[in-house]
């Protein structure tokens, strides 16, 4: 069975690998709009009318789409398809901003997960030195109960002491 900390780590990765599969989806598909609305732009409202997509969307750029819009993401990958001068810049302008945003909320993830490695790597019983210049001359054995709270450990029979900040056993 997995302890806490493997869960969180789990559950990290796991959402880590989804955020850089979508990061990347959306880059690929960045990176195959921004020529065709290149090209879009340098076109007469004439030849604009009459552009096609040179190759249809795949399925990855498709689903690229869909996470963007929702439900909308049907009817905007059909007016790409049928005019692609009408929906290629304001939906390259979207996916870049997008982009922006989900590379950002990576970081923020990427400094979550650093944390929550420390807390499982952190050794469990380690009173630090606060504890040890406080209660002197006495034996003391503490234990973690969960991360981020303060030190505690069970009533043995007899009393929990509280130096500065973490609770005590007094042994």
């Amino acid at each position: 069975r997995k302890n806490q900390y493997e869960e969180s780590i789990f559950r990290a990765e796991d959402e880590r690998f989804e955020l850089d599969t979508t990061i990347e989806t959306n880059f690929a598909t960045i990176q195959m709009l921004q020529p065709i609305a290149a090209e879009i732009n340098n076109l007469s409202e004439q030849e604009k009318r009459r552009y096609k997509l040179p190759q249809p969307l795949t399925a990855m750029h498709q689903k690229s789409i869909r996470r963007l819009y929702g439900a909308q993401g049907a009817p905007v990958i059909e007016l790409l398809q049928k005019c692609p001068a009408a929906a290629a810049g304001s939906l390259l302008k979207r996916l870049q901003q997008k982009d922006e945003e989900w590379r950002a909320l990576r970081e923020a993830a990427e400094r979550e997960l650093r944390e929550v490695e420390m807390n499982a790597r952190r050794p469990a019983a380690s009173p630090g030195p606060r504890a040890a210049s406080c209660c002197r001359g006495r034996r003391t054995r503490v234990k973690r109960c969960s991360p981020g709270t303060s030190l505690s450990t069970e009533y043995l029979g007899y009393g929990l002491a509280t130096c500065r900040g973490a609770s005590l056993l007094m042994i």
